[in-house]
């Protein structure tokens, strides 16, 4: 009689992994958005699509539903990962004073979901524009990898910044508008 051990797969919590305390319990059940935009959250981890692009203005819940939706997939035994644009410019810019800078692109390329939140929140030097382009082409030419990106830029803006082959990669799964109300400024 041999004992069958079973193991059970416990999600890190989303602050383990980089999301910031505001949105550690973020849930898909609490996105208050339009039930197309859930839906799209929810079909996310059960898609061929690796990328999914939630644009708009500031504070309209794109953070919380992108955090939402990789504990979503972090329950489900994915691993991931969480950065803003921010602090990758500034890991960037440490790495390239380092001659680090492949090693930071192939960390965050093994990456099996990451979450890039404000993307383009800061204008890019050429290099670390570069940089984005290469993680994100390489992203998506790797297979069992997921890409979440939050951005308050318009496609247009992204265009310039970034260029249209940008703009084309951003684009290729699943993009979600949020319109909502500025939930930051509902009580201004």
């Amino acid at each position: 009689n041999a004992k069958t051990s079973y193991k059970l797969y416990v999600a890190p919590s989303l602050s383990a992994i980089g999301v910031p305390d505001t949105f550690a319990g973020a849930t898909i059940a609490q996105v208050r958005q339009r039930d197309a935009i859930t839906q799209a959250l929810r079909d996310f981890s059960t898609t061929g699509l690796q990328m999914m692009l939630l644009a708009g203005n500031p504070g309209r819940g794109k953070t919380y539903a992108a955090c939402a939706v990789l504990h979503m997939m972090l329950s489900q035994g994915y691993h991931g990962r969480y950065i803003s644009y921010p602090d990758l410019q500034q890991r960037y810019n440490f790495a390239s004073t380092q001659g680090g800078v492949n090693s930071l692109l192939e960390m965050l390329q093994e990456i099996p979901i990451l979450l890039l939140d404000d993307f383009g929140a800061r204008k890019p030097t050429e290099t670390f524009g570069d940089f984005m382009f290469m993680l994100i082409d390489k992203r998506l030419n790797t297979k069992n990898r997921k890409t979440i990106i939050t951005t308050n830029l318009s496609s247009k803006l992204i265009d310039e910044g970034f260029g249209s082959a940008m703009v084309s990669r951003l684009i290729s799964g699943t993009c979600l508008k949020f319109e909502e109300e500025d939930r930051r400024r509902i009580n201004f």
